[in-house]
Order: C-alpha cells, then sequence, then structure tokens
C-alpha cells in the first residue's frame, strides 16, 4: 500500500536524524507486541465469557445454551473489533516507519556542504560551535546553509518522487556542475594562453 505523504517540519527532520534508531526500534517492538495480542484469543474469550457467568435464570439446556450463544457472538464482536484496532494501530506505525526511512534517504541525496553540516550536528551530535568553527564558514553563511539543508530534505520528502528518481537527478546535477567547471576552467586555460601569446 502507497504511504500517505505527512506533513514534514524542520523540527521533525532534526528530531528524525538524532533518533532514527531509537525510533525505529520502538516501532518494532511495538509491530511485534501488537502482532502477539492479535494472536491471543484467549484473553477475548475470558473477557466476553465473564459477563454471562453472572447471568441469573432457569437451570436447564436451553438456558445453558442460550448463555453459550451471546458468549460466541460477544467473542466474535470483539475479536472483530479489537483486530481492527490493532490493523489501524500497525497501520499507522508502518506509516512512521516509512516516513524515517524516506527522511533518512533523503538526508543521504544532499550534496556538500549540507550533508556534512547536518549529519555532524544532528546524526553524529557534535557542538553547534565546533562543527561552525571546523567549517570555516561565517556565522551568518554557515547557519543559511544549515537551514537550506533542513528545506531540501523537506522538499525532497514532499516532491513525491521516489528515492531513486532524486538520487538520479543528484547524479545528474553533479556530472553537469562538474562538466560546467571543466569548461570554466578549460576556457581560463585557453584565455591564459592567448594572453601569453599576445605578450611575446
Amino acid at each position: 500500500m502507497e504511504m500517505k505523504m505527512t506533513k514534514m517540519t524542520e523540527d521533525r527532520v532534526k528530531n528524525i536524524l538524532r533518533f532514527r534508531n531509537s525510533k525505529l526500534k520502538n516501532i518494532h517492538q511495538k509491530m511485534i507486541s501488537l502482532y502477539e495480542d492479535a494472536n491471543d484469543t484467549d484473553s477475548v474469550l475470558e473477557t466476553v465469557a465473564l459477563p454471562a457467568q453472572n447471568i441469573s435464570g432457569m437451570p436447564g439446556a436451553r438456558g445453558e445454551h442460550k448463555d453459550l450463544g451471546n458468549v460466541l457472538i460477544n467473542y466474535q464482536n470483539e475479536l472483530y473489533r479489537r483486530n481492527a484496532e490493532i490493523r489501524e494501530m500497525m497501520w499507522a506505525l508502518s506509516q512512521e516507519e516509512q516516513s524515517i526511512n524516506r527522511v533518512w534517504a533523503c538526508f543521504h541525496v544532499l550534496e556538500e556542504p549540507y550533508y556534512d553540516i547536518l549529519r555532524r550536528l544532528y546524526v553524529v551530535g557534535e557542538l553547534y560551535q565546533t562543527v561552525e568553527h571546523e567549517s570555516g564558514l561565517t556565522h551568518s553563511y554557515f547557519d543559511k546553509k544549515r537551514m537550506e539543508g533542513l528545506q531540501l530534505i523537506i522538499e525532497y520528502y514532499e516532491s513525491g518522487e521516489s528515492i531513486s528518481n532524486l538520487m538520479y537527478k543528484y547524479r545528474s546535477k553533479k556530472k553537469s556542475s562538474k562538466k560546467k567547471k571543466m569548461q570554466n576552467s578549460f576556457q581560463q586555460i585557453s584565455l591564459e594562453d592567448l594572453m601569453k601569446g599576445d605578450n611575446k
């Protein structure tokens, strides 16, 4: 089933980058617990059978059959209701897991300096001042790149495109940028050679 896109915010992105592993572990533990609950039919039977034990009436086979019929009907209704709730909770957990994985994948699509800044700040958890100082960037420019990186993750996340498409676009963009740099470098070298020739 296709993932239902949820609204992403900067705070959520930072939270996922910081606590991705523990979040996924928590989700998996809940999924296992819910799966076990879905297969635990004995507790449901005990729940619906208990009221029937307090029913007073004339003794006899007819009364016993009626009580048993009520228990079975209540059991089926309660089982259906509980399983529906469990399916809904498991679906919500599955959506949350997909959301976390998509944010993580979008984070890895980032180019430099966005990737390294966000990785060190939120994944590794280094001090802001340390990362800023070692980046060699000014405070305002560093913070600008940090915020731009978070916004790019949100943009990629909400684009609806597959991660493979995003990666392809990123690689194409990187190749185009590299080709442009090489062309500029070649033109600069050619211009320098031309100027040297004129000076001879």
